[in-house]
């Protein structure tokens, strides 16, 4: 089979790499210190972040994280990673790559590993389904300042609107949650 000439690129925020207040603490201190994910000014920010949030929410995070921490790994990152091996079998035709804003593969990394031969087009899939500036706009945001940075490429980059509102999208959510929701029967379901 040919070389792949287009590509996936999911993105996702990222994880602790560990359930421990350490490595919680240098998450922390990644995530909120994005200026899309806590608007206010920088010094505010710092302050609030590295004062207050890191400091006294490590320990319990970690703890909170340690709860569902699967042996592989963060959950968020095994079941991504797991997700990228299932598009990467169903679609032979595209190369898959995950980044994350705030872990270890970050979106430069990615993209690097993507481009280690030219392709035409890449298809980048927030794992969003709707817009927030905190999430998809921070993860767009960072996408856009490694590509200005990146040698002249014709590659074709294609992002995945917000998928909120697909009928695909929404019919697969109730497929997976209507059996948990009838076993407890809820007032309202929002």
């Amino acid at each position: 089979m040919k070389e792949p000439n287009k590509g996936v690129l999911i993105l996702h925020t990222g994880s602790p790499d560990a359930p421990t207040p350490q490595s919680v603490r240098q998450y922390l201190k990644r995530f909120l210190m994005d200026p899309y994910v806590l608007t206010m000014p920088g010094w505010v920010r710092w302050l609030l972040v590295h004062g207050i949030i890191a400091p006294t929410r490590a320990s319990s995070s970690a703890a909170k994280y340690k709860r569902i921490w699967m042996p592989e790994g963060s959950p968020l990152v095994v079941l991504t990673d797991r997700f990228a091996a299932a598009l990467q079998k169903a679609l032979p035709e595209y190369r898959v790559a995950v980044a994350t804003a705030y872990g270890a593969q970050t979106i430069n990394v990615a993209l690097q590993e993507l481009l280690r031969t030219p392709l035409d087009r890449i298809v980048v899939l927030p794992m969003f389904p709707h817009f927030a500036g905190a999430t998809r706009g921070s993860l767009l945001a960072m996408l856009d300042n490694v590509l200005v940075q990146l040698p002249e490429s014709s590659t074709e980059i294609n992002i995945v609107p917000p998928f909120f509102k697909y009928g695909v999208y929404v019919d697969a959510l109730c497929g997976v949650t209507a059996p948990k929701l009838a076993s407890f029967r809820p007032d309202h379901v929002v």
